[in-house]
């Protein structure tokens, strides 16, 4: 459960600062590749 709250504190923290640095128009999808790139980075760290 520890790991899932990580996760999510991760990929909020990710999407809050993303959202201050872009366009509305361009944030969803910003928003999609970044959180692949986290979650691929979780799964390389975390196995």
């Amino acid at each position: 459960m520890v790991r899932v709250d990580r996760k999510r504190l991760i990929l909020d923290h990710v999407s809050r600062s993303l959202s201050l640095g872009s366009t509305p128009s361009s944030r969803p999808l910003e928003k999609d590749i970044r959180k692949q790139r986290v979650m691929d980075h979780i799964r390389r760290t975390r196995g």
